[in-house]
């Protein structure tokens, strides 16, 4: 009875009555992210508002979350926390509407991270528009935003519904580079999981460009589970650019399965920028059980940068295992101020295959 009642609403929902619907929210108690019965009815109210009036509908957000901060109910506002998931709600469907103002409301946010939360948001609005407004939207922001490939990995992962033939014809199809990386990874990811052997050649295609790293990486990592050793000799027939992450994915997944087969192979390999990576992907696999022997391997990279990264890492995992080593070792490793500081945290950054210098 509730959802009918509900959907009645949205379909008689005009501009001079939603301000006395919202305020209906308040007085049954259907505040929050689910709302007192658990939906998400407050959300999709907000969006359908804001569609109609999407300045007067985030206006209402605000006032509330300050009543609400004045209440003690927590830190409100623009930035804070109070209704973060309805005002979501509300951008995304002013985006939907009239894109420019949601855009121009969020970039005078001052809170970075709620900033970057409501800008997938007005992705999301645009997306309803058609995707290519939204990819249009993204090549818009600034190049040096870390978060263009989170907000393409989210257009991907829609075009993934309509198919994996349709979502690779979309990315090779996009024309802006700097934002084809986040799609192509998002893409390859779902392609390795239902056709290894398909989605090997197409990023193979692709990889002597830079937004092909991250998804080599992923139909790497993917196959490195099932066989290493035929990674390996996959990463001899790709570029130089590629095959850091490939050995590094490689020689991580063999280490897991036979460390001393992957020893023996690390001993045998040329010096080249290739065995760095391989020998980074091996020694943060091998400090999770043998981190002193780690940081011996991890000492002989040349690539001074690979190398601090990795003895950072391999640091990190002696460092659960035995504080006062460590703390002892610290001062005369070489590493900076700032890795020193990163060992000592309890948050691990790994490399390639876990969120760290590759993705």
């Amino acid at each position: 009875k509730r959802a009918a009642l509900f959907t009645t609403l949205l379909a008689q929902l005009t501009p001079e009555n939603a301000k006395a619907a919202f305020e209906a929210f308040d007085r049954t108690g259907g505040v929050g992210r689910f709302g007192r019965f658990g939906d998400n009815s407050k959300q999709l109210f907000m969006n359908a508002w804001a569609r109609m009036d999407g300045e007067l509908a985030v206006k209402a957000l605000e006032e509330q979350a300050k009543a609400n901060e004045g209440q003690g109910g927590g830190r409100g506002g623009r930035g804070g926390p109070t209704g973060v998931m309805d005002m979501y709600s509300a951008l995304t469907g002013w985006a939907t509407a009239d894109a420019s103002k949601a855009s121009a409301y969020v970039e005078g946010l001052e809170n970075d991270r709620m900033k970057s939360m409501y800008t997938s948001g007005i992705v999301r609005g645009l997306m309803v528009n058609g995707v290519d407004e939204a990819v249009d939207y993204v090549s818009s922001l600034p190049e040096d935003s870390g978060d263009r490939s989170r907000y393409m990995s989210t257009i991907a992962g829609d075009m993934l519904e309509q198919g994996l033939s349709s979502a690779t014809a979309w990315v090779d199809g996009l024309t802006d580079a700097s934002v084809k990386d986040g799609a192509m990874s998002r893409v390859a990811e779902e392609y390795a999981r239902e056709d290894l052997d398909g989605a090997v050649s197409w990023v193979k295609e692709h990889a002597d460009e830079a937004y092909a790293a991250s998804a080599v990486s992923e139909v790497a990592e993917r196959w490195a589970n099932q066989d290493p050793q035929a990674v390996i000799e996959w990463a001899a027939e790709l570029p130089d650019a590629s095959q850091a992450k490939v050995y590094y994915e490689a020689l991580d997944e063999w280490t897991k399965n036979d460390p001393a087969a992957a020893r023996e192979y690390l001993a045998e390999m040329p010096d080249s920028a290739a065995k760095d990576s391989a020998v980074e992907g091996f020694a943060t696999e091998l400090s999770r059980e043998d981190p002193e022997s780690a940081m011996a391997w991890a000492d002989t990279i040349s690539d001074p940068q690979v190398r601090s990264q990795a003895i950072t890492e391999v640091a990190q995992d002696w460092y659960r295992q035995d504080r006062a080593a460590v703390e002892a070792w610290l001062p005369s490793s070489g590493l900076s101020q700032e890795a020193q500081e990163t060992v000592l945290q309890p948050q691990r950054g790994r490399g390639f295959g876990r969120g760290g210098r590759g993705r």
